[in-house]
């Protein structure tokens, strides 16, 4: 979900609610229709004065909401930190990091692994040289230790992650490396923008199945939007409502954040 397409549908969004034709939208503004529809669908990037030109026509004036469009316009036309890694994104990771820099909450569900936002370097090492075993897992340790700095940089966004049991007793790296990582992760319970919560292996009923989601909500009133993260690539389902739906039904099902610390110690022991 790269910004363009994050831009294109709240301009869409702002056309259709002001009762405007593409067609006479496009008219107004003096530019092709096709080319209307393409910024609409996030294949071209509007310029800043079209930007301003739609929301006048449109009669748009919410200020802030016209602010954060044009904070879009811009970031979109500068490089992003992770185009050096091009060599180990693949398109779908690369339209996900950016849908990620302008969240304002991240919240997601992991079956298998620890979130990679919370992930110490020791078990990502150990997690990525299994899966990318062809060499590319250090440019990706690299490529994630440049992404976790969002945890603690001047713009931090509310993470809340539910992370199977399954998913901490699973001693990735071997035991010790383990034990680091619930130690970790009992040290950013403390942070106030940080919530955890561990979905017991004895709950198999309110668990959502399959492979990592991300919800991710937008600044402004821009749209929520779901990753489904897969080995290979993902996917951005439409129903957003039904996915937020599963991970508040987890949420509700899992003991509260504050037992978390201590459900992870008590893990730690047992390893």
């Amino acid at each position: 979900m790269t910004i363009r397409r994050l831009l294109g549908s709240r301009l869409r969004e702002i056309r259709e609610g002001a009762w405007f034709t593409l067609e006479a939208a496009a008219s107004a503004l003096g530019v092709p229709s096709k080319r209307l529809e393409g910024v609409e669908a996030g294949r071209l990037l509007p310029t800043l004065t079209q930007i301003i030109g739609l929301c006048d026509l449109f009669g748009y004036d919410d200020v802030c909401d016209r602010a954060l469009l044009l904070t879009l316009g811009r970031q979109a036309r500068r490089p992003n930190w992770w185009d050096d890694y091009a060599d180990v994104l693949d398109v779908c990771e690369a339209g996900y990091l950016e849908a990620e820099q302008v969240a304002t909450e991240i919240r997601s569900y992991h079956l298998l692994a620890v979130p990679p936002l919370l992930q110490t370097a020791d078990y990502a090492d150990a997690l990525l040289a299994v899966r990318h075993g062809d060499g590319g897992h250090l440019r990706r340790a690299e490529l994630l230790e440049r992404r976790q700095r969002i945890l603690r940089g001047d713009r931090l966004p509310a993470v809340w992650a539910l992370v199977d049991e399954m998913a901490l007793r699973r001693a990735v790296g071997g035991p010790d490396v383990m034990r680091r990582q619930l130690q970790h992760l009992a040290d950013l319970c403390a942070l106030p923008h940080v919530t955890l919560q561990i979905c017991l292996m004895t709950d198999v009923e309110h668990c959502p199945p399959g492979g990592p989601i991300i919800l991710l909500r937008m600044p402004g009133r821009l749209t929520d939007v779901v990753y489904l993260e897969y080995a290979v690539g993902g996917h951005w389902p439409k129903d957003v409502p039904a996915h937020r739906r599963l991970l508040d039904r987890a949420a509700v099902a899992a003991p509260p954040p504050d037992h978390t610390p201590d459900l992870l110690l008590r893990i730690a022991k047992e390893l």
